[in-house]
């Protein structure tokens, strides 16, 4: 592990927000791209600091520079039913340092308690990602759910419910 000097202030601060409510389908990951859309300019009062992430295909999402960077995943889980088999949400954090195959590095897990009427979880992953190569360097978001019930949640306002949050922190 090494050591790494950070750099006199944050030179990038963005963010990405879910913005319409989708259901999952049991066991599925999805990958967070369509109606995840860039918080400036979207949410009232929102700010961003220097060039922000890009996201491309597929929710695949490429740093401005090298350095080494904060990401924060935090989603707001809602299950609007009684069933009481594989209750739990997971957000999950995945990388890639070769632009091809991609590691799971983080994963938040969230499990609801039995009952009637909507109930909502808050998984939270994060992860220090050093960027060495922005061509190679890339992250992408999943959530996956333990059943049919479970709608990761946005709601009608522009409210950052499910949210991803990336930092630079220094130099790599």
């Amino acid at each position: 592990n090494a050591t790494i000097a950070t750099t006199n202030g944050i030179t990038m601060l963005d963010q990405f927000y879910l913005s319409s409510t989708y259901t999952a389908t049991a066991g599925e990951e999805v990958v967070m791209h369509n109606n995840f859309d860039r918080v400036s300019g979207n949410v009232t009062g929102a700010a961003a600091i220097g060039t922000g992430m890009s996201k491309g295909s597929v929710g695949v999402f490429t740093f401005p520079s090298t350095g080494i960077y904060y990401l924060h995943f935090r989603a707001n889980v809602m299950l609007d039913s009684g069933t009481s088999s594989n209750r739990y949400a997971q957000n999950l954090i995945e990388v890639t340092t070769n632009n091809s195959s991609y590691t799971l590095v983080a994963m938040g897990l969230d499990g609801i308690v039995s009952g009637s009427g909507e109930r909502f979880g808050n998984p939270v992953a994060e992860f220090y990602f050093d960027v060495t190569d922005t061509s190679t360097h890339k992250c992408r978001f999943k959530i996956q759910a333990g059943n049919d019930a479970y709608k990761i949640y946005a709601p009608s306002s522009g409210r950052l419910d499910t949210v991803v949050s990336f930092m630079k922190i220094g130099d790599t």
